[in-house]
């Protein structure tokens, strides 16, 4: 029994080296070399013949922090000018109430709001997409010409657009497009949570 055993053993460890390529490691060195530049090359060809990959959901999307645009050049809406002054973290949400997106994003954000509730406001902005495509502002009478101007500033070129800035009055997260609610709650948490 105790030969049968180590025999089961020896050759176990055996075949266990041989799968693993226990010897001839020089050999197997020289074909991998070969086959690893063939796929750069022809991921330097596809890139020429393409360009640079692009992630179109929301090119304009977190990973970065800049300072929200409020010098005395830049027309910010009062409700925004107060958050900043107060240090009080908030989102901004550019929508096109005409558009079947904003009700599926506003139901995100509402669940995102209800469980966040006191960390960060809300301001959102109903404006005209089309408006926003053209980069024209409305006219000089409309109420919502300061959020226009901003939302040009930001360059938020379509609805839903949302920005996410900390109580240090620093842009912590875009987004352009609809996005469901946990990216939303993680941003959330992130920006109210810097210190």
């Amino acid at each position: 029994m105790r030969r049968l055993a180590v025999a089961l053993v020896a050759v176990t460890v055996a075949l266990s080296l041989a799968g693993c390529g226990g010897g001839g490691e020089e050999e197997a060195a020289a074909p991998e070399a070969a086959p690893a530049a063939a796929p750069a090359a022809q991921a330097s060809a596809s890139e020429e013949s393409t360009g640079p990959a692009i992630d179109v959901l929301s090119p304009l999307e977190g990973g970065y922090e800049e300072p929200f645009p409020a010098g005395v050049d830049v027309v910010v809406p009062d409700a925004v000018r107060q958050r900043l002054d107060a240090g009080q973290p908030f989102l901004l949400y550019y929508y096109d109430a005409d558009q079947q997106v904003t009700v599926d994003q506003t139901v995100e954000i509402d669940a995102v709001m209800g469980e966040y509730r006191g960390l960060v406001d809300l301001i959102s902005f109903d404006v005209d997409s089309e408006l926003l495509d053209s980069g024209d502002a409305p006219d000089p009478e409309d109420p919502t010409r300061q959020a226009y101007e901003l939302a040009v500033t930001l360059e938020a070129d379509q609805t839903p657009y949302l920005v996410l800035v900390d109580d240090r009055g620093v842009i912590t997260w875009r987004w352009r497009g609809f996005v469901t609610r946990d990216p939303l709650k993680r941003e959330v948490l992130y920006a109210t949570q810097l210190q």
